[in-house]
């Protein structure tokens, strides 16, 4: 019997891994940008190929074209990659594989789609209005709402998203964004959620929410970039939280059905208000969640969204066995100053740190960190901690931000030489030459 064969768009060594544990004769294109982040390392194992844009569906078939993987065929198409989610299901289309379906694909995608088919379901969220062109506002344009959240039509990790609360504001917005040359121009202006953030992932089997498990942001995320301080969340256990999974449970199941998804992962968003117990609908990804939504959920459920994401993508019904444990489980991300970064804490240093079981550093020294993130993913690197109670967790991961910060060295790059050698303790010169002769 023949080996199953899946195509991976991007490196993503959680899919790798599972795809490994299933016995997949694996294919990985990836991107240009990709390479050059050189975070996770491209594999020696499995046929890589390099492309431009891993999200260009004309830049991946003209690579497989090019290695001779083509004209063969594909099990499973997947990919964890928001931006390439569209490209994954045109290539499972192509291929005859197991994949998102490409129409279900555009309703996980375009927000406005989105947004239209749940208003049809009778799910309740924010009221929105598409906006063509965010750099061309009509002279009769008004904002609908007020305040209002304008962001990218089909964006991702809270970019170019911003909350206005005038006509003027979000034509000064218009102006700033053209100026800048934003590439981004189809934009979606929405009336602000208010509430708690929650977010939501797991995968679908034959139309059933085979897994889910809630978290929170401690903040939303939206408020993380206004303030431009560290993105922090914490998965809501079923048992204390229970309150969370029965509000949630048949939104989540009602949105992904109405939105076509009948296998596979999801990472969804939702808006719940603590006083009324009420929840509406945020947005929904049709792949798994990013950050350590992965490392959580191992380690707060036993539960691996990767491999349960690819089993049920192809058709097979997810096999895990949920082992909850009663501890808080949560993640902070590690800010970095502004400057470019010259010294930080090892990976290894910042476990030996209370509560914390996992950590990573994303940047390189030398990296230029800029006097403020415009998204929701700019950071030096992230930690996952477990504690006993919400308190204890909190206190932990402030803890950890404060030492990592304190410990993070980054420049001015307008400083002199004078000032840019300050504290370095290599030689600044060597020579090997004859001694002068008297």
């Amino acid at each position: 019997m023949s080996r199953k064969s899946a195509l991976i768009i991007g490196l993503d060594r959680y899919l790798l891994d599972a795809c490994r544990e299933l016995d997949y004769d694996m294919v990985v294109v990836y991107g240009a940008a990709v390479k050059d982040f050189a975070f996770y390392p491209v594999p020696s194992d499995v046929p890589a190929i390099l492309v431009d844009d891993q999200r260009s569906l004309e830049a991946v078939l003209a690579g497989l074209a090019r290695a001779g993987h083509l004209r063969r065929s594909y099990d499973l198409v997947i990919t964890s990659d928001e931006m390439a989610v569209v490209t994954a299901a045109a290539l499972g289309a192509h291929f005859e594989a197991q994949a998102v379906p490409l129409d279900v694909a555009v309703n996980f995608r375009d927000k406005s789609v989105q947004k239209a088919i749940v208003t049809a379901a009778g799910i309740p969220t924010a009221s929105y209005q598409p906006i063509p062109d965010i750099l061309d506002l009509p002279d009769d344009f008004e904002l609908p709402y007020s305040p209002a959240v304008l962001k990218p039509v089909a964006g991702a990790a809270t970019s170019l998203t911003s909350m206005v609360r005038t006509t003027s504001e979000a034509r000064e917005l218009s102006e700033s964004y053209r100026k800048a040359g934003v590439p981004t121009r189809t934009f979606i202006v929405e009336d602000v959620s208010h509430g708690e953030e929650w977010f939501v992932d797991g995968f679908m089997f034959e139309g059933t929410v085979a897994f889910f498990a809630i978290g929170r942001y401690l903040k939303t995320c939206l408020t993380t970039v206004v303030e431009n301080t560290p993105l922090q969340l914490v998965q809501l256990d079923p048992v204390q939280e229970q309150y969370a999974y029965e509000a949630a449970g048949p939104l989540v199941q009602k949105a992904l059905t109405a939105l076509g998804l009948r296998s596979g992962p999801f990472h969804m968003e939702l808006f719940a208000d603590p006083d009324t117990g009420s929840v509406v609908f945020g947005e929904c990804a049709a792949r798994r969640g990013g950050v350590l939504t992965q490392d959580a959920v191992l380690a707060k459920f036993g539960v691996d969204l990767a491999r349960g994401g690819v089993q049920s993508l192809a058709g097979e019904k997810p096999d895990f066995d949920e082992v909850r444990t009663p501890a808080v489980v949560g993640s902070t991300f590690l800010p970095c100053p502004p400057g470019v970064l010259a010294d930080h804490p090892t990976p290894d240093e910042i476990l030996g740190l209370p509560g914390v079981v996992y950590a990573q550093i994303e940047l390189p020294r030398g990296f230029p960190m800029p006097d403020a993130i415009n998204n929701a993913v700019g950071k030096l690197g992230q930690a996952l901690l477990v504690a006993d109670t919400h308190a204890e967790l909190f206190e932990r991961m402030n803890e950890v931000t404060t030492w990592v910060t304190e410990r993070t060295r980054t420049l001015r790059p307008s400083l002199p030489p004078r000032l840019l050698r300050l504290g370095d303790t290599e030689p600044f010169w060597a020579e090997r030459r004859p001694a002068a002769s008297h």
